[in-house]
């Protein structure tokens, strides 16, 4: 079982972001983000049984603001979209469930609980051409 309330602060989703990417080989290190942006990252559910996070992540290899839709569940399993295509980027982040816009990674796995934190353990991949 996962403990949604440590999934709730940024420092905790950047590290599961960050985990999940490179462990799909979306990125090619765990640390290719600096930072969330706090401005536009946002709990949109939180509830008992699962978690739903909306923001953007800054990239370094391109130096990039990209988006990311996160949604985890107490029982292990997640979904991440990744980086929506240009023609819905002025309108994700009004949207308010994922598949309202196209992203051109999608990512679903499992996680546990390690040192206190969700950890991504296990990824299927599928991403789109950009």
């Amino acid at each position: 079982m996962i403990d949604l309330e440590t999934v709730v602060e940024l420092a905790a989703v950047e590290r599961f972001l960050s985990r999940a990417l490179y462990e799909a080989g979306v990125w090619n290190g765990p640390r290719q983000s600096d930072d969330l942006d706090p401005t536009s990252t946002q709990v949109l559910e939180h509830t008992a049984e699962r978690i739903c996070i909306r923001g953007r992540v800054w990239e370094i290899r391109d130096q990039a603001k990209r988006w990311f839709w996160l949604e985890l569940t107490r029982s292990g399993a997640w979904f991440l979209d990744y980086d929506v295509e240009p023609r819905h980027a002025k309108r994700v982040g009004a949207v308010e469930r994922a598949n309202e816009v196209e992203w051109r990674v999608h990512l679903e796995g499992d996680a546990v609980m390690r040192d206190g934190t969700a950890t991504p353990i296990a990824a299927r991949f599928r991403a789109t051409d950009p």
